[in-house]
C-alpha cells in the first residue's frame, strides 16, 4: 500500500481508498476539507464523521492509508495531567518520554509545524511535529 503523503495524492487516489464509499458525501466532503499536510504528510484531519460512520476496522484502513494507526491515538485525559489550549508538541513528547507512543493526540489540530491547537473532533499526527 501506497502511503498518502500530499493533497495531490489524496486527490488522486481517494476514490480508490475502499473505506471512503462508505461514507455519506457529507462526512467525505468535512473528512477532504479537514485534511492538513505537512512536509512528513497528514498532519491533522477531522475524525467525527468518520469514527461515526465506520466500523473501527474500516476506520483504521482509512487512516492507514496515511501511515496513521487509530490504535495509537492518545487521549488527553490519559496523560494525568491538563494540556494547555496550545500543546508544543516537542515539549509534550519531553514530558510523557517513551512511556506513551502515540501517532496522534485526540481534540486538536495541527495549528503550524510542532504545535497542536485545542479543537473537538480533530486530530493532531505525529508528522505535525516531525
Amino acid at each position: 500500500m501506497t502511503i498518502i503523503k500530499t493533497r495531490d495524492q489524496w486527490d488522486q487516489n481517494r476514490l480508490s481508498v475502499s473505506p471512503m464509499s462508505k461514507l455519506s458525501s457529507d462526512a467525505q466532503s468535512r473528512f477532504t476539507d479537514s485534511l492538513k499536510f505537512c512536509d512528513d504528510g497528514l498532519c491533522s484531519f477531522y475524525y467525527g464523521d468518520i469514527e461515526k460512520e465506520l466500523p473501527h476496522a474500516e476506520y483504521k484502513e482509512l487512516m492507514a492509508s496515511f501511515g496513521i494507526d487509530v490504535d495509537k491515538g492518545l487521549e488527553p485525559s490519559m496523560l494525568g495531567f491538563r494540556l494547555e489550549k496550545t500543546v508544543n508538541m516537542a515539549e509534550l513528547k519531553k514530558r510523557i518520554g517513551d512511556v506513551i507512543i502515540f501517532d496522534f493526540l485526540k481534540d486538536h489540530r495541527c495549528a503550524f509545524q510542532g504545535t497542536c491547537e485545542e479543537d473537538f473532533k480533530f486530530a493532531c499526527t505525529s508528522n505535525c511535529y516531525g
